[in-house]
């Protein structure tokens, strides 16, 4: 028989007696440890799974905060070398300004070569693409033009390149801000959320400490009634089975005593 001992029930003797009143104390206490751990099981799953669940998540958040920074860090680096080949170009544009400004003061034959650019500052100028077409102009003289006229003109090519540089500069510094804005944002977020879901591991695995523990306690209660339970049935089957051949021993002899 598969039935559980606290769904059974026993016959053959009357709830008050001493048989009765002992099972069926037994049975109660068995159905109330039944119930329970039940009921803690059901604690235990769910704590279990929601255990689970918060670790996840606060191992993917830690993970995206690894992976949010290590994408910030090469951002900055490329920024800071970005950054560094502006100024040297804006540098480089205003050396070569400078020195048209000093050669315009004086008086160049038509045929004097003008040299502008050092090796170290044609460099400078093709790491940045804003300035880099303003080579070609600096490289190569202006044909059929005298070097006056394109001293002017060339100060004037180089004013409009620092405007357009400065102008990058400050909108590259400018994405920059929005850009460690924005990572402060995430970050800040992800940690918040991190310490939520440290909160829930620590609520769930208390719980779950205490499910087990109820749990464990139910469960030792219902094996020592099952136990009890089992003892009791067996000293009241006994009795009852003493009981019914005395009965039919006595019915025996008073029916000898009654015809003799």
């Amino acid at each position: 028989d598969d039935t559980k001992f606290e769904e059974r029930t026993l016959s053959g003797c009357a709830e008050r007696s001493v048989c009765g009143a002992r099972t069926n104390k037994e049975l109660s206490i068995g159905q109330k440890s039944a119930q329970c751990m039940t009921e803690e099981r059901l604690v235990i799953d769910a704590q279990t799974g929601n255990l689970a669940k918060a670790h996840g998540r606060h191992n993917q958040l830690s993970k995206e905060i690894k992976d949010t920074k290590a994408k910030r860090a090469i951002a900055n680096e490329k920024y800071l070398e970005t950054l560094k080949n502006h100024n040297e170009a804006l540098k480089v544009l205003q050396q070569i300004l400078d020195v048209l400004t000093k050669k315009s003061r004086h008086k160049i034959a038509d045929d004097e070569p003008v040299s502008l650019l050092e090796k170290k500052q044609v460099l400078a100028l093709a790491r940045v693409p804003e300035v880099a077409p303003i080579l070609s102009f600096l490289e190569k003289p202006m044909e059929g033009g005298k070097n006056a006229e394109r001293l002017q003109k060339l100060q004037a090519i180089i004013k409009k390149f620092i405007g357009y540089l400065k102008d990058s500069t400050e909108a590259l510094q400018e994405k920059e801000r929005v850009a460690v804005e924005e990572y402060n944002q995430d970050v800040e977020d992800m940690e918040q959320e991190i310490k939520e879901e440290a909160v829930k591991i620590a609520d769930s695995s208390k719980k779950l400490s205490s499910g087990k523990a109820e749990n464990e306690k139910c469960t030792k209660t219902y094996d020592e009634v099952e136990k009890r339970f089992a003892k009791s049935t067996s000293v009241c089957t006994k009795s009852h089975k003493i009981f019914v051949r005395q009965y039919k021993d006595n019915v025996e002899l008073f029916a000898l005593m009654w015809f003799s």
